[in-house]
């Protein structure tokens, strides 16, 4: 199965799944904002969150975005007139998690997005959530991304350290 919410507009995806094996869990990545590429065909973040979740076992993701506009890099999205999207409040992002029900929540945001503008504290959205992940984190705190770990790269707690985003 795959699918994806977007604004009519397709400058905002709300969240994105992609399930190969519905025997298997599926598995939640929070990153900082989706790319432009097509919902269908992917891009290499997205392969790398399918090549690492399979190698840990799960039959699918879910791709929820800290913001929902799409850029094709950071700065695009940090200099968008509304880089998160009317419908990706912290509210909205638990409310996706309890449609999905992912077996296990994983946070990769990145060093990027540690200097936005905190209409998104990560103590809230981590408080909303019984367990958080990540694949170790960044020496200013933040959650790793999935480009800059290699394929074996275990799963551990996530304690993000900074209070804002």
């Amino acid at each position: 199965m795959k699918g994806a919410y977007q604004s009519l507009d397709r400058h905002y995806r709300y969240w994105l799944i992609h399930q190969w094996d519905e025997r298997w869990p599926l598995l939640c990545v929070i990153g900082l904002h989706p790319s432009r590429t097509d919902d269908l065909k992917g891009d290499r973040t997205r392969q790398r969150v399918i090549g690492l979740a399979i190698g840990l076992g799960f039959g699918g993701v879910l791709m929820l975005n800290i913001g929902a506009y799409r850029a094709g890099n950071p700065h695009d999205w940090k200099t968008a007139a509304d880089p998160f999207g009317p419908e990706n409040s912290v509210q909205h992002l638990a409310d996706y998690i309890a449609r999905f029900k992912p077996a296990k929540v994983v946070v990769a945001w990145g060093k990027n997005c540690k200097s936005e503008p905190a209409r998104l504290p990560a103590a809230n959205l981590l408080a909303q959530l019984p367990k958080v992940y990540c694949w170790g984190r960044n020496t200013d705190g933040t959650p790793k991304h999935p480009g800059s770990i290699s394929l074996d790269t275990p799963l551990v707690q996530c304690r993000v350290k900074t209070t804002v985003l």
